[in-house]
């Protein structure tokens, strides 16, 4: 995501060979401790990575 920040869950599924309900939880987990969010629409937003 820091890398690709358009990068949508279906790519992150071929590139990291998990299930899309295996990434959507992971990407739950990531908003609610607060270190991603996502600005925008689903197909044109992008992702924002917090630094910490």
């Amino acid at each position: 995501m820091r890398e690709n920040p358009s990068i949508t869950i279906a790519e992150l599924v071929s590139e990291l060979g998990m299930s899309r309900s295996g990434i959507s939880k992971q990407i739950a987990k990531l908003k609610a401790d607060g270190v991603i969010e996502r600005e925008g629409s689903d197909k044109g937003g992008y992702w924002i990575v917090k630094s910490k």
